[in-house]
């Protein structure tokens, strides 16, 4: 019995990867209205139990707008930016200034959580 209680305690207190906490990584193309198709390439750090996201170094947090079974939509004030959970899909439309407004469409794959960057106040 002591055995099974001391396993049972080191399961506990080994840190687990928590499955709301992961990095999208994310490619695809990107135009604009005025602009042809290029490459584009970017990684989302995603906190779904702290419900924030980040870009690429993670200077500005934003608040995740939606989250669905199927879908997580990351901004929607000037456009809306979402991955599809099942498939990895991802969407972007948003105005571009003196561009019309700027496409992005791709696929992301999960990769392990990079921790958000600690704020200083």
């Amino acid at each position: 019995m002591k055995f099974v209680v001391g396993i049972m305690m080191i399961a506990l207190t080994v840190p687990q990867q928590s499955a709301g906490r992961f990095d999208l990584v994310c490619v695809g193309t990107q135009k604009t209205t005025t602009t042809p198709s290029r490459r584009w390439e970017d990684r989302i750090r995603v906190d779904l139990g702290a419900n924030v996201y980040c870009w690429k170094n993670c200077t500005v947090r934003s608040e995740i707008y939606k989250v669905t079974e199927g879908e997580i939509i990351f901004e929607n004030a000037a456009g809306v930016t979402s991955v599809n959970r099942v498939t990895g899909q991802f969407r972007s439309i948003s105005p571009a200034p003196g561009e019309g407004y700027r496409e992005i469409d791709g696929r992301c794959e999960r990769a392990e959580f990079t921790p958000l960057t600690p704020r200083a106040f």
